[in-house]
């Protein structure tokens, strides 16, 4: 008999080695079945929203500050709109604010935003409302159902973003609800005009803006976000633009994200506890795996 691994042999030895604790192998099996899993699941909602996000046009860009969210100015609107690729755009600031309990996530933007966004589904009659209060806001209808409100209420939201006489709490008026055009997507955020809270906010956030929207010429959505980068190339706040589609299904928070994340998180904590389980069954026999050894097993 020579001295060497067997296949077959092996085999088998590693078979009773598995067994020789069921409790912790049958651990061992759960932690990488829950794994896989989750593998799935998360991976075929991330296929579905990229399939989603594959229905938005290519032309929708979004301009951000490359160095501080928050800080573009807003006169720099119109220089954007005469650029030759460009053929409209809108601003956009979010806060955040709360109702109770709850959350309400806003979003300050002007009328136009919506004529971008045909997939919010807001309709002529909810728009020509919207236009006609300067403190009307269009809320989603998730959280309009959470919190119970319903066309024509007054409501009052608190936010970390104050108003210039210091109070946090933001008043508004529903003028509508709205809900996505695809019934999977949820709505919740409540859309109130710019107008009405450029006038509250503080003094020294005047004029400034999260981001901008950009709808640029069929097919030229490359060439348009190098001309706005260009533009902003020696300002004091530098631009990165990028397609909305990125946006989408790559932002914190984003539901790819955060599956992403999580499948990660558990790839990792699998790698630790089969690695963990190896190790102790190697030392529990070390003894007897260099006599198998030593006798050609």
């Amino acid at each position: 008999m020579g001295f060497g691994f067997r296949p077959l042999n092996l085999g088998v030895l590693i078979w009773a080695g598995l067994w020789r604790s069921p409790a912790r192998t049958a651990i061992l099996l759960c932690a990488l079945a829950a794994c896989f899993g989750a593998f799935g699941l998360l991976k075929g909602l991330q296929w579905g929203i990229e399939n989603l996000a594959e229905s938005i046009p290519e032309e929708r860009l979004w301009v951000m500050s490359r160095w501080r969210f928050g800080d573009l100015a807003v006169r720099e609107r119109r220089l954007i709109a005469a650029l030759p690729n460009v053929v409209d755009v809108a601003l956009v600031h979010g806060f955040n604010g709360r109702h109770g309990d709850l959350h309400v996530p806003l979003v300050a933007v002007e009328a136009g935003y919506f004529a971008m966004f045909p997939e919010l589904g807001v309709t002529s009659t909810q728009l020509e409302r919207f236009r006609g209060n300067r403190a009307g806001a269009l809320v989603g209808r998730r959280t309009a159902a959470d919190l119970g409100w319903r066309v024509g209420d007054r409501v009052v939201v608190e936010s970390p973003t104050p108003k210039a006489d210091g109070s946090p709490f933001w008043t508004f008026v529903v003028e509508g609800t709205w809900r996505f055009q695809n019934a999977n997507m949820e709505a919740r955020q409540a859309f109130v005009r710019f107008d009405h809270f450029a006038a509250g906010r503080s003094a020294d956030r005047q004029g400034r803006v999260d981001a901008f929207v950009v709808n640029a010429v069929a097919g030229r959505a490359a060439q348009a976000a190098t001309e706005i980068d260009a533009h902003y190339l020696n300002s004091d706040s530098p631009t990165r633009t990028v397609p909305w589609r990125a946006i989408a299904v790559s932002s914190p928070g984003s539901l790819p994200f955060v599956a992403n994340a999580i499948v990660g998180a558990s790839l990792g904590a699998t790698l630790l506890v089969f690695s963990a389980v190896l190790a102790q069954s190697f030392s529990e026999r070390r003894r007897e795996l260099g006599l198998l050894r030593a006798t050609g097993f």
